[in-house]
């Protein structure tokens, strides 16, 4: 009996293994929102910092690698890209619910 229970896990343990090495996430950028503020007003007031946009893209990019590889977990996923006077500032990927 306890061969079996063992053998059925195991068994489980390789089908898991396997469909997470064939799961893939792709990033849709034909889905990515883009907001752009254009206004000398809005400049003056606020000054975005140069590379933000980058710096949060390539984070965000490097959380999905990382639950990629260690839990095999694969979503499909966009983000808002937020550009004032054209400049890049933030790019933020929306959580999505799960069904």
């Amino acid at each position: 009996m306890k061969k079996k229970i063992a053998l059925l896990l195991g068994a489980a343990l390789v089908a898991q293994a396997v469909m997470a090495m064939s799961a893939s996430a792709a990033h849709k950028s034909s889905s990515d929102v883009n907001v752009r503020l254009n206004s000398s007003l809005l400049g003056k007031i606020v000054e975005p910092i140069s590379g933000t946009g980058t710096t949060t893209y390539n984070l965000q990019e490097g959380v999905h690698s990382l639950l990629g590889d260690t839990t095999g977990l694969e979503l499909d996923y966009f983000y808002v890209n937020l550009y004032v006077n054209d400049q890049h500032v933030i790019a933020v990927d929306p959580p999505l619910p799960m069904y």
